[in-house]
């Protein structure tokens, strides 16, 4: 839907207008934000569009070697990506919604809730 308005926003669109980084970033919305809602493609834009800012603040801070590296946008965005399949599948809004209900268990992977309760199953025999 995204794509067709803006087609006929520009009236002409050819793939030479999306490059490597356009299409990473889109895809970086909606996997951070949490996919099949929009409520996560927002949280996700929101995010995204912080990123570079936040790099540039870090770069202060960085070793030369690593501040001046060529692809340190990519690497950072590679690594986030990694870090919220890994560690929140759900993405930010799955995570809101977790933090909105007080709930710590993860519905998506039934995973046991970290309440502080353990379950000890008793052995006959």
């Amino acid at each position: 839907m995204g794509g067709a308005l803006y087609a006929h926003k520009l009236k002409f669109i050819s793939p030479d207008q999306f490059g490597v980084l356009q299409s990473i970033d889109l895809i970086l919305m909606i996997v951070i934000g949490g996919l099949g809602s929009v409520h996560g493609a927002f949280l996700g834009a929101i995010f995204l569009i912080t990123m570079p800012q936040a790099i540039a603040l870090a770069k202060d801070y960085l070793p030369d070697a690593i501040a001046l590296a060529p692809g340190l946008q990519g690497v950072v965005y590679g690594s986030v990506l990694i870090a919220f399949v890994l560690f929140e599948p759900l993405g930010l809004y799955g995570r809101w919604l977790k933090f909105r209900t007080g709930s710590s268990c993860s519905r998506s992977t039934g995973a046991a809730c970290s309440s502080g309760r353990s379950r000890s199953r008793s052995r006959s025999g």
